[in-house]
């Protein structure tokens, strides 16, 4: 009988550590998830770049949006900016503007506050250092899908 619990004993031992060997052997390397907030995190301009044109977003890190057009007619430089908040869910992107502000030439700038919903239905998607934004616009004949590019602005 001893023979018999000592032959089992020995038995479970070795199945026991073959198992963990082949387990800990199999493990899969974890890969590093990344957050798609943390990527969209910055500044981004869009391109291609228009003469006399600008268009930048930027995303904070707490759920804050800007974004500027700056235009520039002869000499005289117009700058509309929205700031306000965003929120992702998958690659939807939903900005709510809460204040507009316009500059034109050297005249104080007239702020207005507001709650309007930026990029209608929009989705996003990044590639390397590009942005692609994907939202609803209605032109006079009716809503079209329409979809902006922007670039990585590079840290100072």
């Amino acid at each position: 009988m001893i023979s018999l619990k000592s032959n089992f004993i020995s038995l479970s031992l070795t199945v026991l550590i073959g198992a963990t060997l082949i387990t800990t052997a199999c493990k899969k390397e974890k890969r590093q998830v990344t957050d798609p907030v943390k990527t969209l995190l910055g500044g981004w301009n869009a391109v291609p770049v228009e003469a006399n044109y600008e268009r930048r977003l930027y995303f904070g890190s707490d759920g804050s949006f800007m974004t500027a057009f700056t235009y520039h007619n002869n000499g005289d430089v117009s700058i509309t900016s929205f700031s306000g908040t965003y929120f992702i869910k998958g690659d939807s992107l939903k900005v709510t503007i809460k204040e507009t502000s316009e500059q034109h030439g050297n005249s104080p700038a007239v702020k207005t506050q507001s709650n309007i919903q930026l990029y209608e239905k929009a989705t996003y998607s990044i590639n390397g250092s590009f942005l692609m934004l994907n939202y609803i616009t209605y032109p006079a004949d009716g809503p079209v899908l329409t979809q902006i590019k922007f670039t990585r602005e590079l840290p100072d």
